[in-house]
């Protein structure tokens, strides 16, 4: 291989040298970064790389970034060159190969593909250093080199593509359609980390291509004549078959998610594990094979490798729960491990499918109807009930053993045995006659046969260790004269000795008379004791006889286990016969060997039935029952006392269906302890009590009574329920009888249904919306005979609902007026209902009209209920209830108000007045007064609704005359009012002013009035030095303004004023000055007394 790749590379050289295919050829001089753009970075350095150009990258490490979507001939990249393609965005490079090749990466060199970067390859790859990073490598040519790929790699282009050597790719692996990827030579592999999709063609070609795949694998094509490993976690799917044989390595953990079907062969080594998914199938035309593995040199055991135990045992696995179906033809199905996917052996053009291995388990398999499958080796049976399944044919090898090892209860396949082994503490169910051509083992559990026989073939033998065969067991043999026979170890053995009668009296002893030398004898040994037994106290044994001759004089030997005894002591054991089918039996006596189990008679002849027991015993006697009574659904410990109860075998029984009896314990010969259950649907009355004991059996007519048992209350489930609810109720507790058991909740609650059983009741009730809340008791009452009552006190408690509020018409309402609303909701109750709109608004009255409405009159006061929209609430009082809120439903706005009058009805210009205004709809901080221009409120205080105290300042300028007075009421809502000519402006004599008297004082001053005293009028003179802010008020000896006569900016100067006071009476005022300059920080406060004299 290595003088090849040095050939290719020689002739690479002497065409680069000579420039016989390339046009061009570009080096890259960048550095360790720049742009594949930018033509500078490239030599020559006209232009950068394009269709037929030769890219040679040596000796650097450069990333070359803004990759464009471009075509070259070829790139080469040599002398440990690490060179990295990046993109902004996605870019595609395609090479076109020259004589064949188009990327070559030389040992020691790398070149990385940068994320959304696609190498697409139409010639051939040779990497020798190493394809890596997030891009995508898509190979349309031939693969040759030994370096890695960590590159997602794409096989597409019509046609092969094959591996010249192996790969090693630690991404994912495409291959396109049309695409046929072929292995070149002996011990090719791909080696792959990620997922392998074929949606193209797999195949060998000149040697075994061997692919290894740590992750998943995607069929969508064609996968032939390779070998494929699965050695990580992944899946397995897709829509083709899989002509290839499949391996699960030892840390394999495959999931097969989808339908796949695989004709080559499957294995699944020790430690691997494949698991079926819900709705998919595995189906396997070729060989399978599950394995174990131990740490050292051990074989496989005749055990399941689970129930083995062995910390040193590693072992494969295939499971469900989707379905494994086997179809190879003429294949072999190797199980040494654990198989629980459901395993369907299918019919395969008549051909013979073979099941081998040692210690395998199988949880579910099934021979399918038309198939034909043979066993070999040991095999593990565990699931439950049906672990085996035969609708078409099986047959056996002659090392073949097939075991039941279930931890639950197991079905027995109805199909001729081999080897059975029982294993199971839960015990098998035999549904049908069986045939046992070797040895049936009984090593745990009980087989149980039912109505059917348990038959051993001429050969087949039983061995019982915990557990025995419970039923019939049947075997026949020939018995030979003076040979001892066994029967395959049913427990009877039997060595004829041939006939000698006893001679008549006087007469001399016959001569023997001749027996065949060899008969057929077959036995039926029958589990429990043997019918119509009368005196005797029997084994729970016995042998049904038909023999091919008479006049045995046979050696029988009985044997029997321990736990057949039932109690009875072995020293004092007889043999018994019948001879008319079991209807009188006879003692044999017999001797007792109890160390061996065994009773032996001889000179046996004639028998159709055996067994072994005590000689006859007196007949019970049944004096007293106590309790005489139990209820339905009751477990009733009795008392029975007589005589000659047995200290074995006691059978108790109360005359009819419904008693079961779960013990019968022996206190004494005179006493009996018996634990019964009454069913709950036993039939109700007097029933006779019947004891029989191995010496016969005793009755006591009408002894006890099945009665209904006392009812008694322990929980309500809910406990509470709501008015006008219909709920199912869980009562639980005891003696409740269904049909019979009634229940009462109160008044105003009704029983709909109820149904029963002893210790639960689940009642269907109607809670009236007029029932009382509360807790109340609950009470049940059970008819006699028996029965009675029991009262829960406080079981049930009724609760008021959570109402509900939808709308609220009309939604608004004025302050001062009621109004009536309704309400528009559910689970509306009288006198538990109630309704809030918020502060200040009285709720006077509220009616419940139905469940769903109710109307209520509601006032809005004027002080206290704020403007806008508010929540409106419904509330139920407890117990239960709860606040139902709507929010921003409801809203509170201003009346209109109304005007009538107004005193005093004049008032003088340059005065100051309280005026009552009279009216309706007035309401503090809504209600504003106006009285034209020049009067100014300064005040107004809300006395009542219908009246108001406001006080004004008419300004001097004020224009003498009627004019309207306007109340109003602002929003949301309110109005006006107004009054015409409510209100009038006196003019008397102007308050005369005298401009600048052309002196400008130095400073602020307010000088004496002139005359003072006077009557009506005096002249006021002040100054001020700098323009300023004037106010010159007029102040009665309360403080009360009662003139404004200046109020507004001055220019500096003298200023003279006339004030008339005519409308004042006499007394003495004060003059009040105060200015504040405007040119600077200067202030003056000035004041004058003057005396008015009427």
């Amino acid at each position: 291989m290595k003088l090849r790749a040095s050939l290719f590379y020689l002739i690479i050289a002497v065409l680069l040298t000579h420039g016989a295919v390339w046009s061009q050829q570009y080096v890259w001089r960048g550095g360790t970064s720049g742009s594949w753009i930018d033509q500078t970075q490239w030599t020559p350095n006209r232009s950068t790389p394009t269709v037929n150009d030769t890219i040679v990258i040596s000796g650097t490490t450069a990333l070359i970034s803004d990759l464009p979507t471009r075509r070259v001939r070829q790139i080469l990249i040599s002398g440990n060159a690490r060179v990295t393609l990046s993109a902004f965005g996605n870019a595609t490079l395609t090479v076109t190969g020259a004589g064949g090749v188009g990327v070559v990466v030389t040992a020691g060199s790398s070149l990385t593909l940068g994320p959304g970067v696609t190498l697409r390859c139409v010639g051939s790859i040779a990497n020798n250093g190493g394809i890596l990073g997030e891009g995508t490598l898509q190979c349309e040519g031939n693969v040759s080199g030994s370096a890695d790929y960590t590159a997602n790699v794409v096989f597409s282009g019509a046609g092969s593509r094959t591996l010249e050597t192996t790969m090693n790719i630690v991404g994912n692996a495409i291959v396109n359609p049309g695409t046929i990827l072929t292995g070149g030579h002996e011990g090719v592999a791909m080696n792959l980390k990620g997922t392998l999709i074929n949606n193209g063609s797999i195949r060998e070609r000149e040697g075994e291509l061997t692919i290894n795949v740590d992750g998943s694998i995607v069929n969508n094509g064609t996968w032939a004549n390779t070998a494929t490993n699965l050695l990580g976690t992944g899946t397995a799917s897709g829509t083709d078959a899989l002509n290839t044989s499949l391996k699960v390595g030892s840390s394999g953990d495959v999931s097969v998610t989808s339908s796949i079907t695989s004709y080559g062969d499957i294995t699944v080594a020790a430690g691997g594990v494949v698991t079926i998914s819900a709705g998919a199938t595995l189906f396997a035309y070729g060989n399978v094979s599950v394995t174990r593995q131990y740490a050292g040199a051990k074989t496989a055991e005749n055990r399941s490798p689970r129930l083995e135990r062995s910390p040193a045992l590693t072992f494969g696995k295939i499971e469900g729960p989707g379905y494994l179906r086997f179809r190879g033809y003429y294949k072999t199905f190797n199980n040494e491990s654990v198989v629980e996917a459901p395993t369907v052996f299918e019919s395969n053009q008549g051909d013979v499918k073979s099941i081998v291995g040692t210690g395998g388990e199988y949880k579910s398999l099934t021979i399918a109807r038309g198939c034909t499958a043979r066993f070999n080796g040991y095999h593990v049976l565990t699931g439950a009930p049906d672990p085996l399944i035969v609708h078409g044919i099986v047959t056996s090898s002659v090392n073949n053993t097939l075991s039941y090892e279930g931890t639950a209860a197991q079905t027995l396949c109805p199909v001729t045995y081999r080897r059975l082994n029982i294993s199971n503490p839960n015990g098998v169910v035999m549904p049908a006659g069986i045939t046992i051509l070797e040895s049936v083992d009984i090593t745990r559990g009980n087989l149980v046969t039912g109505s059917d026989t348990l038959t051993l073939s001429s050969f087949a033998k039983i061995n019982e260790g915990e557990g025995s065969v419970v039923g019939y067991l049947r075997a026949s043999r020939a018995c030979t004269t003076g040979v001892n026979q066994d029967f395959g170890g049913l427990g009877i053995e039997i060595n004829p000795q041939g006939y000698t009668p006893y001679p008549a009296k006087g007469q001399s002893m016959p001569a023997p008379a001749a027996l065949p030398a060899v008969f057929m004898v077959s036995v039926v040994r029958v589990t429990g004791i043997a019918p119509n037994m009368r005196g005797a106290a029997f084994l729970k044994k016995s042998f049904a006889l038909a023999a091919g001759g008479d006049g045995l004089n046979a050696r029988v030997v009985f044997r029997y286990r321990h736990d057949e005894l039932d109690g009875t002591t072995e020293s004092n054991l007889q043999m018994y016969g019948s001879t008319n089918g079991g209807i009188t039996w006879i003692s044999m006596g017999g001797i007792a060997d109890t160390i061996a189990n065994s009773l032996t008679i001889s000179r046996a002849n004639s028998l159709d039935f055996l067994s072994a027991g005590h000689p006859g015993l007196a007949p019970p006697v049944l004096a007293s029952v106590s309790p005489r009574f139990g209820g339905l659904g009751e477990n009733i410990i009795m008392t029975l006392t007589g005589e000659n109860f047995s200290g074995r075998t006691n059978i108790v029984d109360f005359s009819g269906a419904g008693i079961t009896v779960n013990s019968v314990a022996i206190a004494s010969a005179t006493q009996l302890t018996v634990d019964v259950t009454i069913a709950d649907g036993s039939a109700i009355g007097l029933r006779d009590v019947t004891v029989t004991t191995p010496g016969g059996n005793a009755t006591r007519r009408r002894g006890f009574e099945v009665q209904r048992p006392a009812p008694a209350l322990r929980q309500m489930i809910p406990p509470e329920g709501k008015k006008g609810e219909a709920i199912a109720v869980n009562v639980s507790g005891t003696g409740f009888v269904n049909g019979l058991t009634s229940i009462s909740f109160g008044e105003g609650i009704s029983v709909l249904s109820f149904d029963a059983n002893s210790t639960s009741l689940r009642a269907q009730i109607l809670i009236s919306r007029l029932a009382a809340a509360g807790p109340r008791d609950v009470t049940v009452v059970t008819p006699p005979p028996g029965g009675g009552s029991a009262t829960l006190t406080g079981g049930f408690t009724v609760v008021n609902p959570t109402p509900g509020i939808t709308s609220i018409s009309p939604s608004s309402a004025t302050k001062g007026k009621t109004v009536t609303v309704l309400i528009a909701g559910s689970d509306f109750f009288t006198g538990v209902t109630s309704l809030s709109l918020g502060t200040g608004i009285i709720v006077d009255s509220i009616e419940v009209l139905n469940d769903k409405s109710l109307r209520a009159r509601v006032s809005p006061v004027y002080e206290g209920a704020a403007n806008g929209p508010r929540d409106v609430s419904v509330s139920n009082l407890a117990p239960g209830g709860g606040v139902a809120l709507l929010s921003g439903a409801f809203s509170v706005t201003n009346p209109e108000p109304t005007l009538t009058s107004v005193a005093p009805v004049s008032v003088s210009r340059g005065s100051l007045a309280n005026v009552t205004v009279l009216g309706t709809q007035f309401i503090s901080g809504v209600t504003t007064v106006s009285f034209g221009s020049d009067i100014i409120v300064t005040n107004t205080s809300v006395k009542s609704p219908t009246e108001m105290l406001v006080s004004i300042s008419i300004s001097s300028a004020a224009t003498a005359g009627t004019r309207a007075v306007t109340v109003a009421n602002a929003a949301p809502e309110g109005g006006t009012a107004t009054l015409l000519t409510g209100f009038s402006v006196n003019s008397g004599p102007a308050t005369g002013i005298e401009g600048n008297l052309g002196v400008v004082p130095d400073e602020y001053v307010l000088q004496e009035a002139y005359p003072n005293p006077f009557n009506p009028s005096t002249r006021i003179r002040y100054g001020i030095p700098e323009d300023s802010r004037v106010e010159l008020v007029i102040h009665n000896m309360l403080g009360n303004v009662v003139a404004q006569l200046i109020h507004g900016e001055r220019s500096k100067g003298l200023y003279e004023l006339l004030w008339h006071a005519e409308n004042l009476p006499s007394g003495v005022y004060l003059i009040r000055l105060q200015a504040e300059s405007v040119e600077s920080t200067k202030r003056f406060l000035a004041s004058r007394k003057v005396v008015l004299v009427k």
